[in-house]
C-alpha cells in the first residue's frame, strides 16, 4: 500500500525529537555524561531524516499556486474598480427641449389646464357647438384660440387627459412661441375642452367660426387611430403641464433628425439635453453635471416624473427612479455613468467591505505563507 512521503518524513522527525528529549533527560540525571551508543543512534537517525528530506520529490504544482493567487487578486480588484452595478437609483434635474416617455398602465396624464390656445391634429371628428344639430364635424384637426377683443373674454379649459396602457408620449416646445406640443399614441378616449366667452375655431374644410358662449360649452375631440398631436398654449407659462407623480417605464432624451438631399437621407441622433445634473442616490447623492447637448441614454428607466414645467423657454424636468445602462456621450464612444461596485459597496455596505477585505487578505497571506514553506 503506497505511503505519503510527508507522513513518513514527519514520523522520522517525531521519532528523532522523542529520542533527543529522552537523551537530554538521561544526561541531566547522570551528571552530564552522554552514552555513546545513544548519541550514535541519534546521529544515524538524523542522517536518515536528512536523506529522506532530500529524496522527497518536489511538488511542481506548488509553482502555480502563487500565480493563481495573484490572478484571483487581480480579477477581484478589477471587478471592484472597473465593473458597474446593473441597476441604480437616480434623480434627474434637467433642462431639455424635448422629452419622450411611456406609461405601463392607464393613468391620468394632465390636470385641468387653462389655455389661451388649443390645437389638435390626428382626430377623426370634432364636436363644435352651434355648427348643426349634432355639432359633429368630420375633421382631422382643429384650432381654438381665445378672443379677448370681444364683449366677453374667451376661456379654454382642457379637461384631464387619460393615457392608455403602453402609450408613448412626446413633449417638446411648439413651433409658436409660448406653445407646447404634446403627442400621444393610441389615445382611446375623447378629449373635452370647455369654452366660454368669445372663441375662434378653425378646422379643415370648415370656415373659421367665432363662438360666443355665455356659459361654458363643451368641445369634444375624437382621436383617430394613430397619434394625436396637441398644441397647448397655457395661460400660466410657468405652471406644470403634466400631472405630478406620473409613473413612466421609459425615458428618452434623444431625438432623430432626418435630412434629405436628393435621393439620400441622412439620419442622426441629437441630444435634447440643454443642461442639468444626474444625482446618484445610492452614492450619497453624488452629482454628475451634464454639458449642453451631451447625450444621456438609458437601457431601462422606471420611475416617477415629479414635475415638468417651462423655464426660460425650455422644459424643466425632475425625474426620480431606477435605471439600467445609463450612458452619456456619442453613440460610438459612450461613457458608462452607472456606479462602480467599489463605490457602491463603500457607500452602502462599508462594514461588509471592510470585513470581507480583512478576511480575504488574511486568507491570502496564510495561503502564501504555507506555499512558501512547502516550496522550501
Amino acid at each position: 500500500m503506497p505511503h505519503d512521503p510527508d507522513e513518513s518524513l514527519n514520523a522520522v522527525h517525531a521519532q528523532l525529537a522523542k529520542q533527543v528529549k529522552a537523551l537530554a533527560e538521561v544526561v541531566r540525571t547522570h551528571d552530564g555524561i552522554v552514552p555513546p551508543e545513544s548519541l550514535a543512534n541519534l546521529q544515524r537517525l538524523s542522517e536518515l531524516a536528512k536523506l529522506q528530506r532530500d529524496l522527497t520529490p518536489v511538488r511542481h504544482v506548488n509553482r502555480w499556486v502563487g500565480a493563481a493567487l495573484f490572478a484571483v487578486t487581480i480579477a477581484l480588484v478589477s471587478v471592484l474598480l472597473l465593473a458597474h452595478v446593473r441597476e441604480s437609483e437616480i434623480e434627474l434635474n434637467l433642462v431639455v427641449s424635448e422629452l419622450r416617455f411611456q406609461v405601463d398602465s392607464r393613468q391620468q396624464l394632465t390636470d385641468t389646464v387653462q389655455l389661451a390656445a388649443l390645437g389638435a391634429s390626428g382626430l377623426s371628428q370634432v364636436a363644435l357647438p352651434g355648427v348643426d344639430k349634432s355639432g359633429k364635424v368630420p375633421a382631422s384637426g382643429v384650432r381654438l384660440s381665445t378672443d379677448n377683443g370681444g364683449a366677453a373674454a374667451g376661456t379654454i379649459s382642457l379637461e384631464p387627459i387619460v393615457a392608455p396602457a403602453h402609450a408613448e408620449m412626446t413633449l417638446r416646445l411648439g413651433d409658436v412661441p409660448g406653445e407646447l406640443r404634446l403627442s400621444v399614441s393610441h389615445l382611446d378616449a375623447v378629449l373635452r375642452a370647455d369654452v366660454s366667452g368669445t372663441i375662434r375655431a378653425a378646422a379643415p374644410r370648415l370656415a373659421q367660426k367665432v363662438l360666443t358662449a355665455a356659459t361654458p360649452q363643451p368641445i369634444v375631440l375624437t382621436p383617430g387611430s394613430a397619434q394625436v398631436d396637441l398644441d397647448l398654449a397655457p395661460l400660466n407659462a410657468g405652471a406644470g403641464l403634466l400631472a405630478p407623480g406620473l409613473d413612466v417605464t421609459e425615458l428618452g432624451l434623444m431625438r432623430i433628425d432626418e435630412v434629405t438631399e436628393g435621393d439620400r437621407t441622412a439620419v442622426r441622433a441629437v441630444s435634447t439635453v440643454q443642461s442639468g445634473s444626474v444625482y446618484l442616490e445610492e452614492l450619497g447623492g453624488r452629482e454628475l453635471r451634464l454639458r449642453a447637448h451631451e447625450g444621456l441614454r438609458f437601457a431601462l428607466a422606471r420611475g416617477e416624473v415629479r414635475s415638468i414645467g417651462v423655464k426660460d423657454g425650455a422644459l424643466a424636468l425632475n425625474f426620480h427612479g431606477r435605471v439600467r445602462g445609463m450612458a452619456s456621450g456619442p453613440l460610438d464612444h459612450p461613457r458608462n455613468l452607472m456606479p462602480r461596485w467599489l463605490d457602491w459597496l463603500r457607500e452602502n455596505q462599508p462594514l461588509s467591505l471592510l470585513w470581507g477585505s480583512a478576511v480575504y487578505l488574511f486568507g491570502l497571506s496564510t495561503a502564501v505563507r504555507q506555499w512558501w514553506k512547502k516550496s522550501d
